[in-house]
C-alpha cells in the first residue's frame, strides 16, 4: 500500500511538472506579417497603407515607417513615465478628437 501511494504521489508530481512546463510556458506566437516593430507594437502593411492615404503621398514609405517608429517609441516612454494618465495629456487628446 505504501509503495502504491508513493508511486501515485510521484506520478502526480510528474504530471504537474509536465503540465506546468507544457502549458505554463506557452507564449503568444509572434506576428510575422509586419513591416516594423517596437516591442509589442507592430506596423502592418494595411496600417502603412492607411498612413499613406492619410498623408496623401506627402511622405515616402521609409519616412512613414521612421515616423511611426519614432511616435511609438515616444508613446511607450510616455506610458512608462505615467504621462498618458496625466489630466493635461488626456485633455489634449480629447481636444484633438
Amino acid at each position: 500500500m505504501k509503495i502504491l501511494r508513493k508511486h501515485l504521489r510521484n506520478s502526480v508530481f510528474v504530471i504537474a511538472i509536465f503540465h506546468t512546463l507544457f502549458f505554463g510556458c506557452d507564449k503568444q506566437p509572434e506576428k510575422k506579417n509586419y513591416i516594423a516593430r517596437v516591442n509589442d507594437s507592430y506596423l502592418t502593411k494595411e496600417e502603412l497603407s492607411n498612413l499613406d492615404s492619410l498623408f496623401k503621398g506627402s511622405f515616402s514609405r521609409a519616412e512613414l515607417i521612421d515616423k511611426w517608429v519614432d511616435k511609438e517609441l515616444l508613446f511607450q516612454q510616455a506610458e512608462k513615465l505615467g504621462i498618458t494618465e496625466d489630466e493635461e495629456f488626456l485633455s489634449v487628446i480629447n481636444n484633438s478628437r
